[in-house]
């Protein structure tokens, strides 16, 4: 096993559905993921919640997110806390799209690309 990884050497997951793409690393006690969001995309309004803490950090653009009944931007080098079983969603994205991370614990192998089993999230 080797301690040093580039995100380049991970396959790129694509969710249409939600808009975003980005390469994802999971071991049993943590999750990092390297996303993006195209400018111009639509989102529903859909809420979900799981069972992890979740960190959205943002590298550059921004985003619109509600978190249990708030709802602000999250810009460069802000972040966003989400605890476990908080409803939450991406609401908007700005006009140049968005990059950030995404740091959940404990980690999850149902983002992983391949995994077929139960996906831990629930939908409103």
């Amino acid at each position: 096993m080797s301690y040093f990884h580039r995100w380049e050497d991970f396959p790129r997951k694509v969710n249409p559905k939600k808009g975003n793409s980005g390469e994802i690393v999971s071991t049993e006690k943590v999750l990092v993921k390297r996303g993006r969001v195209e400018p111009g995309v639509n989102f529903d309004g859909s809420l979900h919640r799981h069972q992890e803490d979740q960190f959205m950090v943002m590298t550059s653009g921004k985003l619109k997110m509600k978190i249990d009944k708030e709802e602000d931007w999250i810009e460069n080098g802000g972040f966003s806390v989400i605890p476990g079983n908080v409803w939450h969603g991406l609401l908007e994205v700005g006009e140049e799209g968005a990059e950030y991370y995404e740091i959940m614990g404990p980690g999850r192998m149902d983002y992983l690309m391949g995994f077929v089993g139960v996906v831990g999230n629930e939908y409103k």
